[in-house]
């Protein structure tokens, strides 16, 4: 049966534009957004092509596209290694720690870091990208030469005529603690713990071929009397092996004469059953083994891939009175998930692909208008912080340090890990604020499904990353410690001028409101991980602003209004005016801009959200999705959004929109709400109208609370309208204090007034406040 034979077409056009909820008060994603470069974008042309197509007789929807490929050309011989360490489906394994390297010849390297194996040699690309409902992965690309089949450490030491095992350096086997790239070949560094309690430190070096590639291996910390065992096939593959008559070579069985080569040490060869090699080190316990991978398998190439040009010009973007946005003109494929600046003024971004950028005036307008690719392959980047010489990044598994290259090359370390991960969509590292004690923080969502205790290791908490001098054995430049727990998605983190440190969470089960957290030692925030359920929870913290839904579904990213100091020092004033010190939150589903201030009554902070972007006269001219904001050294701010195919019917598609805050153009509006002990005090950006200021009906006062549940979000429970009992409105016209019968803690109080400018906007004209406790 077609569509049109099992649902009516006002229903299907009702619905794509404004589902209905299928669980209880989770919003579904709506298709408001046409798709650029389709059917002229035009979104009526779209869903009318859309309704045509799931009618036709026999269609079957085709298979996606990748997102994108990684390959070499294969015409540049000193091409730049490629390296991508993100989730990886093999065939039908999922591999969580990959390290699988493209060399400049369209050779492949697939080294797995969670069994410590080399495990796949392939030709051709490097990758595709692809996603699968919410989840992204990668597969290889290439031509397979040799699928090692191993599932063990292809290097064991060898003590007493057996192999040790390997024991697990915390959740995996191993880790990559660097990788070095040197023109084209490229350099790993891990580290192997045996049973014995030896830790081999391990080089692998990768280097291109005429015919392929050679790894070289160098061991440190081999024990007194032991050797070590380089496995390089499984039995299964060694059967189909040749191993020649001096035993150094290994032809691999197919018809492109593929073949390892043992080069160094001399005088040794493979082991009869051709599986292995066993060696000795030198009289350090150390111990080098250099072969070569080489095959006739024919390559192709490419030609050398053109930069995406720029589809749209400084466009400019609706936001509100006071806000100035402009669209930057950068390639919509982007999707930043995190924005800094360096010290000499350039933004550097991240992208949900796997990309970091520095973002380039090339025009001289004053705007960013060309991208440079820095590095690639990462998972999910949600973090970054830029130094001169160096960025650090947030991705799922580690925090990571990428040098900025120089002629040494390009140098990656792994600076912090220890968190679970897995292949969950879901298993980000959100950050990176930095305190002035250059301690990190980051956010880890929670775990909501089956999974070991090792990976679900801090799942839904905020770390601590306390800086800490490297070791030899422990290369890591920061240790980890908990603050706070119960976090369902904290997709924000920022710090205020005094250090105190705030998160987002997005509502869903145990979460009855989008949330404003204060992250305290010790606190608790409700949300219960799937391996925790059944116990006793921590008592709850409140949070310090409970933002409700569904007036916003999923408020992300944040960052404070705050001049930047040197910008300051040099006008003598803050830039931002009234609104300085106020805190932006990025609402990706509603597509806007929120606005919050806190309020400190004793050791809580207590605080209310406001809107602040206006809907736009059509979608297109408003903003695509925030997700990260971030103000520049300029004292611009930056909104990073995306629109993506899991969530929001999206094309993977991503923007940065600059906004300039115009202090003076503010129209008359809330700029702030306080609690006081018998009701509120509200502020506006300008003086009001006194007398309708001093009437009671233009207030509506409303308050309710919801309780969690195991159940996705929760109703309103005990509303009630306020009585307002006297308004006060200041000498001023710039303030008016409300007086209600009785002030009720653990309350969301929603404020609404009626337009006190007597003419013109009145904006923001609603606040919802959280009521934790009653100042004195």
């Amino acid at each position: 049966l077609g569509l049109e034979q099992r649902i009516r077409r006002p229903w299907f056009d009702r619905w794509v534009r404004n589902p209905a909820r299928i669980v209880p008060r989770m919003e579904m994603p709506s298709v408001q957004i046409p798709v650029a470069g389709v059917l002229d974008g035009k979104l009526d042309e779209q869903l009318n092509a859309v309704w045509h197509v799931l009618n036709l007789p026999g269609f079957e929807p085709p298979l996606p596209n990748p997102i994108r490929i990684l390959r070499h050309s294969g015409n540049q011989r000193d091409a730049e290694p490629i390296v991508l360490t993100d989730i990886l489906e093999q065939s039908r394994q999922t591999r969580i720690k990959p390290f699988l390297v493209g060399l400049a010849n369209r050779h492949n390297v697939l080294f797995d870091l969670e069994i410590g194996a080399l495990v796949q040699w392939n030709i051709g690309d490097v990758a595709r990208q692809h996603t699968r409902g919410k989840s992204w992965f990668w597969e290889p690309a290439g031509a397979v030469v040799l699928d090692t089949a191993l599932a063990q450490p292809d290097l064991t030491l060898h003590l007493d005529d057996r192999d040790l095992a390997v024991h697990p350096l915390g959740q995996f086997l191993t880790e990559a603690d660097a990788w070095q790239t040197k023109g084209a070949s490229i350099c790993l560094h891990y580290r192997l713990k045996s049973a014995d309690g030896s830790l081999l430190h391990i080089r692998r070096q990768w280097a291109p071929t005429t015919a392929g590639f050679t790894q070289e291996l160098s061991l440190e910390g081999i024990p007194v009397k032991a050797k070590v065992r380089l496995r390089l096939l499984n039995a299964e593959r060694a059967a189909k092996a040749r191993r020649t008559a001096d035993g150094r070579t290994l032809y691999l069985g197919d018809r492109f004469a593929s073949r390892i080569v043992l080069v160094e040490p001399r005088g040794r060869t493979f082991t009869a059953d051709a599986q292995s090699l066993l060696l000795a080190p030198d009289e350090q316990g150390a111990l080098r083994v250099v072969l070569s991978y080489e095959s006739e398998v024919p390559i192709d190439r490419f030609p050398e891939a053109l930069p995406l040009p720029a589809v749209r010009k400084n466009e400019p973007v609706e936001v509100a009175p006071g806000f100035s946005g402009v669209r930057l003109p950068l390639p919509s494929d982007i999707m930043p998930t995190g924005l800094c600046w360096r010290p000499n003024g350039r933004l550097v971004l991240c992208s949900l692909k796997g990309q970091v950028f520095e973002a380039l005036d090339a025009d001289g307008d004053g705007v960013e208008d060309h991208l440079t690719l820095l590095a690639d392959g990462f998972p999910a980047p949600y973090g970054i912080r830029a130094q001169a010489d160096h960025i650090d990044l947030s991705t799922k598994y580690a925090l990571l340090r990428l040098r900025i290259p120089d002629k040494s090359g390009r140098r990656i370390d792994t600076i912090a890990s220890g968190w679970g991960y897995s292949s969950d969509y879901h298993d980000w590292a959100v950050g990176l604020p930095q305190n002035e004690r250059g301690e990190y923080f980051l956010g880890i969502p929670c775990q909501q499904d089956k999974r070991s205790p090792l990976a679900a290791r801090f799942r839904g908490h905020v770390l601590r990353l306390t800086p800490r001098r490297p070791t030899r054995d422990d290369p890591h430049a920061f240790t980890l410690a908990s603050i706070s727990t119960g976090h369902r998605f904290p997709m924000g983190l920022a710090l205020d001028r005094t250090g105190e440190l705030f998160a987002t969470d997005n509502q869903g089960n145990y979460k009855p409101f989008n949330e404003l957290n204060h992250i305290r030692p010790g606190s608790h925030f409700g949300f219960i991980n799937f391996l925790d359920r059944g116990q006793s929870p921590p008592p709850r913290t409140p949070s310090a602003v409970n933002v409700p839904h569904p007036w916003t579904r999923s408020v992300n990213g944040i960052c404070f209004l705050y001049t930047p100091q040197q910008l300051r020092s040099k006008l003598g004033r803050d830039l931002f005016g009234p609104l300085e010190g106020h805190l932006i939150g990025c609402e990706y589903d509603t597509r806007r801009l929120i606005r919050m201030t806190l309020q400190r009554v004793g050791d809580t902070f207590q605080g209310a959200a406001y809107p602040l972007s206006i809907p736009p006269s059509d979608p297109q001219h408003g903003f695509l999705g925030p997700l990260v904001c971030s103000v520049s050294p300029r004292g611009e701010l930056y909104i990073g959004s995306i629109r993506d195919s899991g969530w929001g019917a999206g094309a993977n598609v991503g923007e940065i929109v600059r906004v300039q805050v115009q202090p003076d153009k503010l129209p008359c509006g809330i700029a702030e709400v306080q609690a006081t002990p018998e009701g509120f005090q509200i502020d506006f950006f300008r003086p009001i109208d006194r007398r309708l200021a001093g009437h009671i009906e233009n207030y509506s006062v409303q308050s309710y609370r919801r309780e969690p549940t195991p159940a996705y979000g929760s109703p309103d429970r005990d509303r009630r309208t306020e009585k307002i009992t006297d308004v006060t409105v200041s000498n001023d016209a710039r303030r008016v204090t409300l007086k209600l019968t009785k002030m009720r803690p653990g309350f969301v109080y929603e404020l609404r007034l009626k337009n006190l400018a007597g003419g013109g906007v009145f904006h923001p004209a609603e606040a919802y406040y959280t009521l934790n406790v009653v100042p004195k």
